[in-house]
Parts: C-alpha cells; sequence; structure tokens
C-alpha cells in the first residue's frame, strides 16, 4: 500500500483477500487515498472493522458483476431482502455457514 502515490484512487473489484486488509486500513486513516470497495477480505466485513468509521472509503455491497439488464432484477431482490429483515419477516438469501464458506473457499470439513 505504501507505493501508492497520495491522491490515488484504490479500486478493488476482484477478490477482497488480494489485498493486505490490514495495511489498506492503516493507509487509509493517513487519509491520503480513496477507496472504491465492492470486496473485502473477511466478507462480510465485521460489524467492528475500522474500515467502516473511515469517510474516504466507499463501500458496495459485492454488486461490481452486476451491469445492464441483469442488474435491475439483482437490485430489486436486494431491496425486497432488506424490506423483509428491516420489517422482521424471515429472509430468503442468509448467509448460511455453507454459503459463507463457499464465497471464501473455506472448507465445512
Amino acid at each position: 500500500m505504501n507505493l501508492l502515490r497520495p491522491g490515488t484512487v484504490f479500486v478493488n473489484v476482484s477478490r477482497g483477500a488480494v489485498v493486505d486488509s490490514t495495511a489498506l486500513i492503516a493507509r487509509l486513516q493517513r487519509g491520503d487515498i480513496i477507496a472504491g470497495l465492492d470486496v473485502f477480505d473477511p466478507e462480510p466485513i465485521p460489524p467492528d472493522s475500522e474500515i467502516l468509521g473511515l469517510t474516504n472509503v466507499f463501500l458496495s455491497p459485492h454488486v461490481g458483476a452486476h451491469t445492464g439488464d441483469a442488474y435491475r432484477p439483482f437490485f430489486a431482490l436486494m431491496v425486497d431482502e432488506l424490506s423483509r429483515f428491516f420489517q422482521g419477516h424471515e429472509t430468503y438469501f442468509d448467509l448460511t455457514p455453507r454459503s459463507k464458506a463457499n464465497r471464501t473457499g473455506e472448507s465445512l470439513l
């Protein structure tokens, strides 16, 4: 992260693990770069992660691959899921141990 020049906008839409998250947070805390992140490691971002409070970070909910016509139905599903959650209804797409392991490449064994 120290190789980035001040004023750099760092964008990661590939995989969170390709970046040293600790080094990224430390560099962002210096306040001389901006980050746009569609992915992070670990994912989901822990609720106590310092990155959530940084004003020079823009986070998206891992939707970088969704563009064009495919984006509208995905966005509608996301809004419906959030609405169900906040209204106290059962959600359709919970992050289960199996789905989390699949996303991070971990083994359930």
